[in-house]
C-alpha cells in the first residue's frame, strides 16, 4: 500500500461518516506500508495496517459505489474501496482514513513455485496524478504490461499512465501523461522491486509481491517530476490474457 497526506475535501452522510470528494494537495508519498485484508463473508471486510491492526467493514457500512467495479465501505473518517472484478489473483482498491490517501493491490500471498521465462502480463493501475496543481484519478485507463523471467529473477513493466477528472466522484475527461517503465528484481520469497522511469523527466520506485503462486502481481509506485509534481498508485496485474 502506498500512501500520501494532503488536503481533502469530504461530503458527510446523515449518520455523521464522510465521502472523500477532492483533493487541493497531496504530499510525498510513502510506499513503505503493508496491508492486509481479510474477506468474512458478504460485504464483509477486516483490514490490518502494518500489524497494528485497522477498520473492521460489514453490510451496514455499505455504501454505492461512485465506479463500476469496485465494492466501497465507509466507516467513521474511513473509506474503504475494493474491486469486484479483479483479475483473479490480484485486486486493486483505495484505503483512506481522513488523513491520507492510500491506493493498494492484493492477493492471496502464497510462495511463487514459477520458473522459465518469456512470461507476459497485463493488468491495471489505480492512484492519483498530482500534476500542474490538479489532482486526476488513474482508476483503470492506466494499463501495466510487461513480461516476467523467472530464470533470471527480473521483470520489465510498462506503465501507461492516464487520469480523469473530478476523481472521487465521476469518470470525466482523460488526461493522458505518458509512458513509465523499469526493470524490477524478483527476491525467492516473490518480492518485487526496481525502479521507474517516467514522462517529462519522473523518476520514482516500484515494489510489491507475486501472488498465488506466481501468476498475480501487486505493485505500488510512486513518481516525482523536477517541478515537485507527482503520480502514485498500486498495480494489479496477472499472467492470465485479459
Amino acid at each position: 500500500m502506498v500512501c500520501a497526506a494532503g488536503s481533502f475535501v469530504h461530503d458527510t452522510f446523515p449518520d455523521g461518516t464522510r465521502r472523500l470528494t477532492s483533493v487541493s494537495a497531496v504530499g510525498v508519498p510513502k510506499s513503505d506500508n503493508q496491508l492486509a485484508v481479510a474477506y468474512r463473508g458478504p460485504d464483509g471486510f477486516l483490514l490490518d495496517v502494518n500489524g497494528f491492526g485497522g477498520d473492521n467493514f460489514g453490510a451496514s457500512d455499505k455504501r454505492d459505489a461512485v465506479y463500476p467495479d469496485y465494492w466501497y465501505f465507509v466507516r467513521g473518517s474511513s473509506e474503504f474501496e475494493i474491486g469486484t472484478a479483479s483479475l483473479g489473483d490480484a485486486a486493486l482498491g483505495r484505503y483512506s482514513d481522513g488523513s491520507s490517501l492510500c491506493f493498494f493491490a492484493v492477493g492471496s500471498d502464497r510462495r511463487p513455485l514459477v520458473s522459465g521465462s518469456g512470461f507476459d502480463f497485463s493488468g491495471f493501475a489505480d492512484g492519483i496524478a498530482w500534476v500542474g496543481g490538479a489532482a486526476t484519478r488513474l482508476y483503470r485507463d492506466s494499463r501495466a504490461l510487461g513480461t516476467i523471467d523467472f530464470d533470471r529473477g527480473q521483470i520489465e513493466l510498462t506503465l501507461e499512465l492516464t487520469g480523469r477528472e473530478s476523481p472521487f466522484q465521476k469518470l470525466l475527461n482523460p488526461v493522458t501523461f505518458g509512458t513509465a517503465t523499469g526493470r524490477l528484481a524478483i527476491t525467492p520469497a516473490g518480492a518485487l522491486s526496481g525502479i521507474l522511469t517516467g514522462p517529462g523527466g519522473s523518476t520514482g520506485t516500484v515494489s510489491g509481491r507475486l501472488f498465488e503462486y506466481g501468476v498475480g502481481l501487486g505493485l505500488v509506485f510512486e513518481l516525482s517530476y523536477p517541478n515537485g509534481d507527482r503520480i502514485y498508485g498500486a498495480i494489479a496485474a496477472d499472467m492470465r490474457q485479459i
